[in-house]
């Protein structure tokens, strides 16, 4: 419930002030009285109808309920939980969605007016919490639909591209100028790169980016403020001269401007040197 729906009432039957929402007959009485309230109501029920619920008793005992039923579609045994029970958990949804259709086609002006109700911010955060909460299961969900309809949904992705080129364009290069485009920008090329030259980087972006902001956009070499988004990674000791199979872990790498970054070119630190020689000394032993 969202703060916003939420409304003071008094009881009906007790009078007492509770927090609920404006919607349903229910919200109109608290918590004891809504039970003393289904007693009531189930008891005003019996009376009415004392002859049929006997009558439907009388047959139960003598035509007493199968405890398996087969569904009216896929003919699947399903427990037989209540007395109009037709279809199984799977059908029972593809039924309410033609069920939903077929009232949509008939009814188009009402469909709108309950469309128009619908408010699409709260839909989009309600998706958003679910995505973030489910990922597992939206992406099972995902994978299913695209096995289902792959076809479909290549050829609307290629129609949406083709008439939304120019648009697509500056989106990917906003992306790329922001932090976190940035960033990954600069994982698929050091991936790329790990593969060419033979070596592996035993590092996330995340690590990455925290080192990023402890620099605060201070060059390491120079000491002067760039910005978080320019500086560059530097390889220390440098790729051009590490041996294939040379793990790079977070406290090889650097933060650098561009410009020291290119003055520092392939030379080697004593410590990166000293870390070569023990390298190599290990791989000849192993």
């Amino acid at each position: 419930m969202n703060e916003e729906d939420v409304v003071e009432v008094n009881c009906k039957k007790c009078n007492k002030v509770i927090k609920t929402s404006p919607k349903g007959w229910a919200r109109k009485y608290c918590k004891k009285c809504r039970k003393i309230v289904d007693v009531e109501y189930a008891k005003e029920r019996y009376k009415k109808n004392t002859e049929k619920i006997l009558r439907m008793k009388e047959e139960l005992k003598l035509n007493p309920r199968k405890k398996f039923i087969s569904c009216h579609i896929c003919n699947k045994k399903i427990l037989n939980t209540c007395h109009n029970k037709k279809y199984c958990s799977e059908c029972k949804k593809k039924q309410h969605v033609k069920v939903s259709k077929n009232w949509t086609n008939k009814n188009p002006e009402k469909a709108k007016e309950i469309g128009l109700r619908r408010d699409p911010k709260k839909r989009s955060e309600y998706e958003k919490r679910i995505r973030r909460e489910h990922p597992k299961m939206i992406k099972e969900k995902e994978r299913k639909k695209y096995l289902k309809h792959g076809e479909r949904i290549r050829n609307s992705s290629r129609e949406y591209h083709i008439k939304n080129k120019d648009s697509i364009r500056d989106t990917k290069r906003k992306y790329r100028v922001s932090e976190h485009g940035r960033i990954m920008v600069l994982g698929h090329r050091l991936k790329r790169r790990a593969i060419q030259k033979k070596i592996i980087h035993n590092f996330s972006m995340k690590e990455w980016k925290s080192k990023l902001r402890k620099s605060k956009g201070i060059c390491s070499g120079c000491e002067k403020f760039i910005g978080i988004t320019s500086l560059h990674l530097d390889h220390n000791p440098p790729i051009s001269k590490a041996p294939e199979g040379f793990i790079y872990t977070i406290n090889e790498i650097h933060p650098l401007c561009n410009s020291c970054n290119s003055k520092k070119y392939n030379k080697i630190d004593r410590d990166a040197m000293m870390k070569l020689d023990y390298y190599k000394e290990n791989s000849k032993n192993d």
